[in-house]
């Protein structure tokens, strides 16, 4: 859940994770935004507007004193990287050809930045299947990271206040670099920037020689992962 600034509006889910999700506003009423299985995911400082998703569908909602409306921003969502401070831009994965025209292919697992006041998407890259997954759990029993995860000390993942720069890692070859581990032969994964007024995306890790990278094995019984590079999953959980 989440406080607005003013500490005027409380969002909440009446259960672990995930379940009907409400807003108090001012101490004095309870408004109901989703019935069910909602989770929420970020909320505007001034507490009008809410980022949920129900299932695969991604929601913003808009609150006021004594209702709410809600309008889906997409569907097939595998997960969502995360927004800027005021919710107007998103970064998320979907299975959907959400860019008209672009590039994106439905099927894949798309990462796009959705700007709410264009209602618009543009197409970033197609994740891999790995990193297209909210990793829930401990960090015992779920210690790989992954750009979505929605556990905080598992995502491999930050976005600026502005929205404006995404740092991320993956192990797709999203700009044409051979990500292929020389001793193991497994993708790497690697770390990327992408830069959303210019809409470029860089590899800060990979090697400007060309050269395969030389990962390191992180993986598990259930969680296959290589790394020539990553981001580290959040340390203050209340600031996640």
């Amino acid at each position: 859940g989440a406080i607005s600034d003013d500490g005027s509006r409380i969002f909440w889910t009446a259960a672990f994770g995930v379940g009907p999700l409400y807003v108090r506003i001012d101490g004095a009423e309870t408004v109901q935004i989703a019935p069910a299985n909602a989770q929420f995911r970020v909320a505007s400082p001034d507490g009008e507007r809410v980022i949920y998703s129900v299932g695969k569908e991604l929601f913003e909602g808009s609150v006021e004193p004594g209702a709410s409306t809600s309008t889906k921003i997409a569907g097939e969502v595998d997960g969502f990287m995360g927004a800027s401070r005021d919710t107007q831009l998103l970064y998320l994965v979907s299975q959907e050809d959400l860019d008209a025209e672009g590039p994106a292919k439905a099927g894949e697992h798309d990462l796009y930045l959705y700007r709410a006041q264009e209602d618009s998407f543009a197409f970033i890259g197609a994740l891999s299947g790995d990193d297209a997954r909210e990793v829930f759990g401990s960090e015992e029993s779920e210690p790989t990271l992954t750009p979505i995860a929605r556990a905080p000390f598992l995502r491999s993942s930050r976005i600026s206040a502005d929205g404006l720069y995404a740092a991320f890692a993956s192990s797709a070859p999203l700009t044409g670099y051979d990500n292929t581990d020389q001793p193991s032969g497994r993708a790497d994964a690697e770390v990327f920037l992408y830069d959303a007024q210019e809409d470029e995306l860089l590899c800060a890790s990979c090697n400007p020689s060309g050269a395969r990278p030389h990962g390191e094995n992180r993986a598990t019984a259930v969680n296959p992962y290589w790394a020539a590079a990553t981001i580290p999953g959040w340390e203050n959980q209340s600031h996640a």
